[in-house]
């Protein structure tokens, strides 16, 4: 097969034709139009009409209705006799459109069972959305695959999977660089250079593969230096604020300092196309002048576009709807949006909730949606661009293929006519997601078993069949028992090298993940419901019930560690060196290293699956303990401490947040789960996520303490709501004989609780 470009073929025509000749349909030579000799057998003629005169020649041939002008992303492709040979045109309005054209080329040879002349193709098309995207998180040294390949200088390895992604239908790119410190840009440190190096390269990959650069960047985060120099500006707690240095842009010398840093980050960085800032979540204030805090928020990205603008003046804003109430949005925002022609683009997070009924395998709830009516008026006047997150299934920290078809689509469906969208992703474990949103990107009309088709056939490289979409639709709700046969069978009609594919094999991983967390759900689940018959049932009764479950999870005890064996050894098959992404073959990695302890041997597993486990275990301990109980109240009281010891396991699930999060619990005790916020000066402060359905609930508090803190000693505390601003309750309590603190009846608001420790003791300053 010849692959013949134009004398003046671009580059990403060069890029598209190298894609189809590394294909395994025999052997495949890519040559200038002219160079074509007359001993060819079979011919792809790649390009524009401009570009290359064959591709020309072939439009003029065609009848007339398929004989028009193509947009730049338009592409046609036709197979047909071209001066007597047999021949595939792929004829691009512009370079991408023949990239693209390269691409679904691609996917149809990976469809058929034999080489490229059996295809009879004649297809037209084009993307139905303008920006197709994804949201990359670069954030630190080690953290995903991206950072690990630009740290290791694998840029290379960068700019094929950026490639891969464009023959699905990618044309822009979402950066964002190490916001673990704001002021990476302005430092003269080694480190602080390297990244600098690092983000200008990265961005020059992404120019020379004419990807739209998007920069997403908080809206007032300054470098922890300036941050420590002015404690009178820094902005006041909010949700998403978390412990990034930011300043109150309401404040006139925040405000000005906060756009000094803008200028000298703008000045480091190559030219962008949009700059996309966001209101939370590393940034954000909660103070009275930025109330309501979509005015600062809003007058602060337009000054900071004014910044960018300076440097690179033909950047333009997009401003998101991120952690905006729905009312918010409608009644305030939305209009004040609207009103501001610098906002070009509006960045829209869209509320995921698939069903009550698999709340294990659920979303967080970004931001929920304006009415209808609204979302019509927005698209109708600015570019809403749609956000998504398509790698932390469940939460922060957990990675992998996580297939969530229906989800992409309730994403696409909820704002239809929208100008584009991105994918949040921390990786490629989520590779199959990133395709499934490219795929109703370029066509939202796609049901949901056609986009699992059609990325199927670019995440495996093969036909795909219907066990094994059946399975992905199985494992986005928890449909465990019926997915694994399924996968058993898809399987088997694969070629060998695809079950062998790290690809592949991260489904099964997925598979036995999803599978093994499920079951210990189960089993939590039959154990509160056990404890709340306990608490209420004689003493009697409390025995025989006690014995019973004792037993049963004793039995059950064999299962779960040969659960924990089965994914330690998956683990090390995908990935030998555990956690350590750097040299892997496989650029997945499983569980979070953030989420786990380096010393625990078993930290190549998933945090969630081993806490579940040692939750498990001290269950049993708890029910052997209720048997040998010497009285009801006895037995009541060890009832309400098992209910806490798996109420606290449900917090840290269901928040699912690394220890610097707003919502997440960065350690587990055996009885309950909390994440330290800040502790000096013998006091500790603590966010605690109440996931019950009342506004307000009651819980008794009980928690051994990391530190323990001598017997007898007298803690403060407070609690308040997750804003801080309203007091819910104050006492103080005593530590017992093992240093463990209880709190009897301790009060939280729905949605999460501040709590504040505070004591005297010169003997343990250390961290609780």
């Amino acid at each position: 097969m010849v692959i013949a470009l134009g004398e003046n073929a671009s580059h990403l025509e060069r890029i598209a034709a190298e894609q189809l000749a590394a294909l395994r349909w025999g052997e495949t030579q890519v040559v200038t139009s002219p160079e074509i000799g007359n001993g060819v057998d079979h011919l792809v003629l790649l390009g524009t009409p401009a570009s290359n005169s064959l591709v020309a020649e072939s439009l003029r041939s065609l009848p007339e209705k398929t004989n028009t002008s193509l947009d730049e992303e338009e592409f046609h492709i036709r197979t047909m006799q071209f001066r007597g040979r047999p021949s595939v045109l792929i004829a691009g309005g512009g370079p991408k459109g023949a990239l693209y054209g390269a691409g679904r080329l691609i996917r149809e040879m990976n469809t058929a069972s034999k080489g490229p002349d059996s295809l009879s193709l004649d297809i037209h098309d084009k993307p139905a959305q303008t920006i197709r995207g994804i949201f990359w998180a670069a954030y630190a040294k080690g953290y995903d695959d991206y950072t690990v390949w630009c740290y290791n200088g694998e840029f290379d390895k960068l700019r094929s999977y950026l490639i891969e992604l464009m023959l699905s239908g990618m044309n822009a790119i979402c950066l964002t660089f190490w916001l673990d410190d704001p002021g990476w840009y302005l430092k003269k440190d080694p480190e602080s250079r390297q990244r600098q190096s690092i983000a200008a390269e990265v961005i020059n990959i992404c120019r020379e593969l004419d990807l739209k650069i998007i920069y997403w960047w908080p809206v007032n985060t300054v470098p922890k230096e300036l941050w420590e120099e002015h404690p009178e500006l820094r902005a006041k707690e909010i949700f998403g604020l978390g412990d990034y240095p930011a300043f109150c842009p309401s404040h006139p010398e925040g405000r000005k300092k906060i756009l000094e840093t803008r200028e000298a980050m703008f000045a480091a960085l190559p030219p962008i196309d949009i700059l996309h800032v966001y209101p939370k979540d590393v940034g954000g204030c909660g103070c009275e002048k930025c109330r309501p805090y979509h005015i600062p928020y809003s007058e602060a990205g337009l000054a900071t576009l004014e910044v960018a603008r300076r440097f690179h003046p033909d950047t333009e804003l997009m401003l998101n709807l991120w952690y905006l109430t729905a009312d918010e949005q409608e009644e305030e925002v939305v209009p004040l949006f609207l009103g501001m022609p610098d906002v070009t683009y509006v960045g829209a997070p869209v509320n995921f909730n698939l069903s009550a009924n698999h709340t294990d395998l659920g979303f967080i709830s970004y931001t929920a949606l304006p009415s209808l009516a609204c979302r019509e008026q927005l698209i109708c006047e600015k570019r809403v661009v749609l956000w998504n997150d398509i790698t932390m299934r469940g939460g922060w920290g957990r990675y992998g293929l996580y297939p969530m078809p229906r989800q992409i689509k309730h994403y696409y469906d909820s704002f239809p006519g929208a100008y584009g969208s991105l994918g949040y992703t921390e990786g490629v474990g989520d590779h199959l997601n990133k395709l499934m949103l490219l795929a109703l990107a370029w066509n939202p009309d796609l049901g949901i078993e056609d986009t699992l088709n059609v990325a199927l056939t670019d995440y495996l490289g093969c036909r795909t069949n219907k066990p094994m979409i059946a399975a992905m639709l199985a494992l986005e709700v928890g449909e465990l028992d019926s997915s694994a046969p399924l996968l058993l069978e898809a399987e088997k009609n694969l070629p060998t090298s695809v079950r062998e594919s790290w690809r592949w094999q991260i489904l099964h991983m997925f598979h036995r993940n999803a599978a093994s967390r499920f079951e210990v759900h189960r089993l939590l689940r039959k154990i509160a419901e056990t404890a709340q018959e306990l608490v209420k049932s004689d003493e009697a009764a409390c025995r025989t019930t006690a014995k019973e479950m004792a037993s049963y999870l004793n039995g059950q005890q064999e299962r779960w560690r040969n659960m924990c064996i089965q994914l330690s050894e998956d683990c090390h098959r995908l990935y030998p060196e555990v956690h350590q992404v750097t040299g892997s073959d496989h650029p997945f990695f499983y569980g979070g290293p953030s989420l786990l302890n380096p010393s625990d041997t078993r930290a190549d597993l998933d945090a969630v699956f081993l806490l579940g486990i040692d939750v498990l275990n001290a269950s049993l301990e708890k029910f052997e303990s209720i048997r040998e109980s010497k009285s009801p109240e006895e037995v009541r009281q060890r009832s309400r401490e098992l209910l806490a010891l798996v109420d606290g396991y449900r917090y840290y699930d269901d928040c699912q947040s690394l220890k610097d999060g707003t919502i997440g619990l960065e350690s587990i005790t055996a009885e309950y789960g909390w994440v330290e916020r800040e502790e000096k000066d013998h006091q500790a402060v603590f966010l605690l996520k109440a996931t019950a359905l009342a506004e307000e609930i009651t819980v008794d508090f009980a928690v051994p303490l990391r530190q323990n803190l001598p017997m007898g000693i007298e803690v403060a505390y407070t609690t308040k709501d997750f804003t801080g601003d309203q007091t819910l309750q104050c006492g103080e309590s005593t530590t017992d004989d093992s240093g463990r603190l209880t709190i009897p009846g301790l009060r939280m608001r729905r949605g999460g609780t501040r709590l504040t420790l505070a004591w005297q003791n010169n003997q343990s300053q250390k961290e609780c």
